[in-house]
């Protein structure tokens, strides 16, 4: 018995040919906002930027700093009263003045609305979140930096192998590979990170009441401590179907950020 080195990067994949591998799923460089607290109880980043506040013992942070350092666009909704949209790529989500929810959007459709731990603020124009709802929205995991601390975007590309048309009994399952070699799940300070989930979705319903959703050290990886990185996990979700066909859609989210969606027509037999 012996351990083959893993080269994620240059393209090594693995399949499992006992329950199937329909996604391989690789990590890409990932983006992080650093921010520094100073005596005034001001958030900054790059040293003289104005990042937020910390009330209570948790972060404020304004949007606009958190949006360009992150790569997103900031615009005004029209025809709404005092709403403000985020959107990168396919994902956006929309922020409503004195409403406490944010609604979630994958290529302009509306996916859903989320309700947040606390009502968006505004000071001086700018709108603020708490850490939670930042969290939350830009699927971001916060994780300890050297004088201060920062929050990490997980970035993935997905590359999908060939979907079945037809499939028997009345559960669909999907199972995938992560090649993280970014964000240590097991090492102890990211223990609040945000972790990658996939669901099973039809019409918006989230995967269903029975769905099912989990991330696992893959059987292929060595046992790791708990500050040692395995770059090798296992991805699943599922839901029951009745028979017939279905108009499905894969999601994989961090957070409530929509990484990636595709449409899957399958035949439950």
């Amino acid at each position: 018995m012996g351990w083959i080195p893993l080269q994620s990067w240059n393209q090594d994949r693995f399949w499992d040919l006992d329950t199937g591998t329909e996604l391989q799923i690789e990590t890409q460089y990932p983006q992080q906002v650093i921010l520094k607290l100073d005596s005034q109880g001001a958030l900054k980043w790059n040293e003289d930027v104005d990042a937020g506040f910390v009330k209570e013992g948790v972060d404020v942070l304004k949007l606009k700093v958190l949006a360009e350092q992150l790569g997103y666009e900031q615009a005004v909704v029209e025809g709404a009263r005092e709403a403000v949209r985020f959107t990168k790529g396919d994902y956006g989500f929309v922020l409503h003045k004195g409403e406490q929810r944010a609604d979630i959007y994958w290529k302009d459709i509306l996916s859903k609305s989320v309700v947040l731990s606390s009502i968006p603020q505004q000071q001086e124009g700018e709108w603020y979140l708490e850490q939670t709802d930042v969290n939350l929205l830009f699927g971001l995991s916060p994780i300890p930096w050297y004088e201060g601390h920062a929050y990490y975007e997980g970035g993935y590309k997905v590359e999908l192998g060939k979907l079945p048309e037809k499939l028997t009994g009345t559960t669909a399952k999907l199972n995938a590979f992560l090649y993280d070699t970014q964000v240590q799940w097991t090492q102890k300070n990211l223990k609040d990170a945000i972790q990658p989930r996939l669901s099973l979705e039809e019409n918006n319903d989230l995967g269903g009441k029975d769905a099912l959703s989990s991330i696992t050290v893959a059987p292929v990886s060595k046992a790791v401590t708990a500050d040692t990185v395995t770059p090798l996990y296992h991805l699943s979700t599922s839901r029951t179907l009745t028979s017939g066909p279905h108009d499905l859609n894969i999601v994989l989210r961090v957070g409530e950020r929509i990484v990636w969606m595709q449409p899957w027509h399958v035949v439950m037999e």
